[in-house]
């Protein structure tokens, strides 16, 4: 079971979202290595109050799971 009490709350001056629809996310939630959540950093704090939060300052947060040892071995006719 996700407990949503217990994410942290990560802001950065970008964050890259994948879902394509709408403006650029100002936090994310993440909880037990994955995001829980994305929003504006009201709608957050609401949602997830007393949470502690990290700022990342000028930085860009990009989301995913890379394994680039598995990306090398794959041929390149399957990279992005």
């Amino acid at each position: 079971m996700i407990d949503e009490t217990a994410p942290v709350l990560h802001r950065a001056a970008h964050i890259v979202s994948q879902s394509g629809a709408g403006p650029e996310p100002e936090m994310i939630a993440v909880a037990d290595g994955r995001i829980r959540a994305t929003g504006t950093v009201a709608a957050l704090r609401d949602r997830f109050p007393g949470a502690p939060e990290t700022d990342h300052g000028d930085a860009t947060l990009v989301p995913g799971l890379n394994d680039a040892r598995r990306a090398r071995a794959a041929p390149t006719s399957t990279w992005c």
